[in-house]
């Protein structure tokens, strides 16, 4: 016990006592030494001095060595201390973070580094001079005197205090205090003041952030347990084993999500349709190269046996090596869509398989003139197939004058709401021509807000034609009523003069019979015999007229050049007798219609030739045919006595005459018009005046068109 406690003691009373201890023996047995070897007294006294002058020495070397050695401590310790003083004050005065000394008795401020200055704004002597009310907010005065009391342990560490910079504002700080050593043992505090204000915000957003997580989980949770679908993580392989499933899996696939997920009982594989599997594992293939979303659509087929049809939009999740992980999607019922889709498709082909099957043509339009359909009978007006319309206007389809009408048309439907009529024909690419009725309109939405033209031609041709038809039998009806008043007239003027003829002859001849005068009865005879003879060809001609167009023979195909060689051998005699030469142009159309009609055409004109011959030069007659306009001219000229101007359009009227003193009843010319004008042709008669002969031409129809 006693060893430890002389080894505790300091070190100066440690060799004190050892110096004691070893002087003490050295004078006990040193002397009994020389006592013990040297008898003589004066070499005793001398050996004895010798003796105390080598103790002497040997303890001043001890004491000098012992001395030296404490000095060289002092001095290291000295230097240590200086060096211990400058590592301090350089720390503590070029810390980035602020620093003070606090004096815990004074509650003063004695020392304060350059961090400190910056960081809060004052100068040296103003925060040596701040008072902890003015650094600290009120609300943490209790807590910074207890953790900078002088009874506070040696180092403390605290945060949540608030201090306040010279411009007002304040700043989060964790506050680090030190207890220092002092030669006095005065209570002196090193305090660092860490800015955590950033670092408090940091917290709040941190903490903000997990609040927003755990409630943006919330969400998702309460999304996915309510979105009318499944949301699922599966791998990429032949089973499309899920490793998750969302709570809709039951809903969408009748089965539970346990019985799906890790293929527990079934594979979501399994429920894909038979049908459907191939094409679906190559299209999630070619689509997971891309690396982006992708929508599937395909069939599965439910617990219960039924089929659905669904909707999937996944994406690839890859790691950082760049390798497929799993896939990560959602699938939807998308079945009534589907029938929808079907019901609409139906629904649209049958407007398509009725709008196409709309013997006119028919399209619509959006408001920017965009074409959005239309029929066949439009596709074939345009002579464009269906694809080559659709989604074009009207600039692209038609020539530039038309679209420009049409557009105007659109901008006057548009402003005034109300609908546009016009007549207008048609011509088809393959030279078929309609007319119609074109008619644009607006079309609404349930708002009843325009969005878009439909236009329509209905075809009006038979109605066209028939107004012809009604037009030229108004035409004949008011020709035949004329005609019936020239007829009326002739009958009553013509008929009766050979009427009277007959009857005056008669009284004569009754006369001469009683007296038996031969020659007055004969001569009576013969005027009555011309006299019956006129009203005969005069019925015989108006009987012929009004049988064209009622009795008639059907329409062949004949040959004109045959024709004319008949009807030139009919006429041999009167041709030959006025000397007449005929030049027929070779090869000339064959024509359709009633050949012994047509023939009488020819003969009729052939004979006014004829009869209106010039005495003084041979008669010349040419017969032949031009093509004008698409149609055959046929022509009938001569070198006769021709026909003054005024009366070219009177020569076809009904016993009409060019010739009063004329042989005949005039209704030759007015048969002609009636044969070609049966014939759907038209006739018309030229001359340069008298004496320079006449033209007469005419059209007939064209030939069918299985003949053409």
């Amino acid at each position: 016990m006693k060893l430890p406690s002389f080894l505790n003691l300091s070190p100066a009373y440690r060799i004190t006592g050892i110096y004691l201890l070893l002087g003490l023996l050295w004078i006990l047995f040193s002397d009994m030494l020389l006592a013990w070897f040297i008898k003589d007294m004066e070499k005793m006294r001398i050996m004895q001095t010798f003796k105390g002058w080598f103790y002497v020495l040997v303890t001043a070397v001890l004491f000098f060595l012992l001395i030296h050695k404490s000095f060289k401590r002092l001095d290291k310790a000295r230097a240590s201390l200086r060096e211990a003083v400058s590592h301090y004050s350089h720390l503590f005065l070029n810390n980035p973070h602020p620093m003070w000394v606090f004096d815990c008795q004074s509650k003063r401020i004695t020392e304060v580094n350059e961090a400190a200055l910056k960081n809060y704004g004052y100068s040296e002597q103003e925060f040596l001079g701040l008072s902890l009310e003015q650094l600290h907010d009120p609300s943490d005065l209790e807590d910074v005197k207890g953790v900078l009391a002088c009874g506070s342990p040696e180092f403390n560490r605290s945060s949540g205090f608030r201090h306040r910079r010279k411009d007002g504002s304040m700043i989060d700080v964790e506050l680090i205090t030190h207890r220092l050593p002092t030669d006095d043992n005065k209570p002196v505090r090193l305090v660092s003041a860490l800015d955590i204000t950033g670092r408090r915000q940091a917290f709040e957003a941190m903490k903000a952030s997990e609040q927003a997580l755990a409630e943006s989980e919330r969400q998702l949770s309460t999304l996915m347990a309510n979105l009318p679908g499944m949301a699922y993580r599966c791998l990429n392989d032949e089973n499309w084993t899920m490793l998750f499933v969302s709570k809709g899996c039951l809903e969408l696939t009748g089965y539970p999500a346990s019985v799906i997920e890790k293929n527990a009982v079934i594979s979501f594989g399994e429920i894909i349709h038979p049908g459907d599997r191939q094409r679906v594992w190559d299209e999630v293939e070619h689509k997971l190269l891309t690396k982006a979303p992708y929508p599937l659509t395909y069939r599965i087929i439910t617990a219960n046996g039924a089929i659905k049809w669904v909707w999937e939009q996944a994406i690839g999740i890859f790691n950082e090596q760049g390798e497929l992980a799993f896939v990560e999607g959602f699938i939807t019922d998308i079945t009534e869509q589907k029938k929808a889709e079907k019901a609409l498709k139906d629904k649209n082909e049958l407007l398509r398989t009725i709008l196409d099957n709309m013997p006119f043509p028919m399209f619509y339009k959006d408001l920017l003139g965009r074409v959005l359909g239309c029929n066949k009978a439009f596709c074939d007006y345009l002579g464009k197939p269906f694809e080559m319309i659709v989604g074009r206007t009207a600039w692209e389809l038609i020539p530039s004058m038309k679209a420009l009408f049409i557009e105007e048309v659109d901008k006057q439907v548009l402003s005034t709401l109300s609908d546009f009529r016009k007549e207008e024909q048609l011509v088809f690419p393959d030279g078929r021509v309609i007319d119609t009725v074109y008619q644009k309109s607006l079309f609404f939405d349930a708002d009843a807000i325009p969005q878009g033209y439909i236009g329509l031609y209905f075809d009006i041709t038979e109605r066209i034609k028939a107004e012809k038809i009604i037009k030229k039998q108004v035409e004949d009806l008011e020709r035949i009523n004329a005609e019936l008043e020239q007829f009326t007239y002739t009958v009553s003027h013509d008929l009766r003069s050979p009427l009277v003829t007959i009857k005056g002859s008669l009284n004569l001849l009754r006369d001469d019979i009683k007296v038996q005068d031969d020659g007055q009865i004969e001569e009576g005879l013969s005027r009555i015999a011309a006299a019956t003879k006129r009203m005969h060809h005069l019925l015989e001609d108006l009987l012929q007229l009004s049988r064209i167009g009622r009795i008639g023979n059907p329409f062949t195909r004949f040959s004109l050049n045959e024709l004319l060689d008949e009807v030139k051998n009919y006429l041999h005699g009167i041709l030959s007798e006025s000397g007449a030469t005929i030049q027929i142009q070779p090869d000339l159309p064959e024509v359709f219609g009633d050949r012994t009609r047509i023939s009488e055409v020819f003969q009729n004109l052939m004979e006014n030739a004829v009869k209106f011959r010039e005495k003084e030069r041979d008669l010349l007659i040419s017969i032949g045919c031009d093509r004008e306009k698409g149609q055959n001219v046929f022509f009938v000229q001569d070198n006769g006595r021709g026909i003054h101007p005024d009366q070219l359009e009177d020569i076809f009227g009904l016993f009409r005459k060019i010739d009063p003193g004329q042989e005949g009843t005039g209704i030759g010319l007015t048969l002609v018009k009636r044969i070609v004008e049966y014939h759907g042709g038209k006739v018309w008669a030229e001359s340069a005046g008298k004496g320079k002969g006449s033209s007469f031409f005419f059209t007939l129809q064209d030939l069918p068109a299985e003949d053409n």
